[in-house]
């Protein structure tokens, strides 16, 4: 059971995060999406895994395996949704697959770990699954003393990178988003969000 419930975690999340990473970039290429939209569609992941996980938590034993098993097969339908209906739409079929994909995905997620922790024990787990894990007050203490070394040490590191070196970084940043079309889009909003604002002040200088 440890090994198997590790592999399919592993798989899952190595499969929906392809989504996350790539899914904004493909939408705006395909769809015409701006970033801000294709990054709403990415939300509905986020929303389907905690509604999944907030509706059908704390529920008896006896309806884990049953949850573990339609979680899976929503899981990987909503993956090969996503997969079909990526290049030719329509696009809500793809918000769909994405939020009932996650949704099943949450379904199952902490009783997978629950069987886990119990078969391997929780000291054994918390270093290879940290994230969503039902832990014990004493590993939840060390995770955040490692989680404070951690941003100490990347706090020293912003510290000492040089003015130019962030500049560079910058300009690297905006270099990439003019190569992925982004800044058309971009300007496109912010025409709109400007002539928005003029009309309003013209109103309210109508008003005064």
């Amino acid at each position: 059971p440890v090994g198997s419930g590790i592999a399919m975690t592993f798989v899952l999340s190595l499969s929906m995060m392809s989504f996350i990473v790539y899914g904004p970039i493909l939408l705006i290429r395909l769809y015409g999406l701006t970033p801000l939209e294709a990054g709403l569609v990415v939300v509905t992941e986020s929303l389907g895994w905690g509604a999944g996980a907030l509706f059908l938590s704390g529920l008896a034993p006896s309806q884990e395996g049953r949850l573990i098993r339609i979680g899976s097969v929503l899981a990987t339908a909503g993956l090969a949704a996503q997969a079909w209906f990526m290049p030719w739409g329509p696009l809500w079929l793809i918000v769909a697959a994405a939020f009932f994909g996650t949704a099943g995905f949450g379904m199952m997620w902490g009783y997978i770990i629950k069987r886990v922790v119990a078969h391997a024990g929780s000291d054994t787990m918390t270093s290879m699954i940290a994230t969503r894990q039902p832990i014990s007050p004493q590993a939840a203490a060390r995770y955040r003393e490692r989680w404070a070394i951690a941003r100490e040490r990347l706090d020293e590191e912003l510290r000492a990178t040089s003015m130019e070196a962030k500049l560079r970084q910058l300009a690297n940043l905006m270099q990439s988003a003019g190569e992925m079309g982004w800044s058309r889009s971009l300007d496109e909003e912010d025409d709109a969000v400007r002539a928005r604002w003029m009309a309003l002040r013209r109103a309210r200088l109508g008003n005064a």
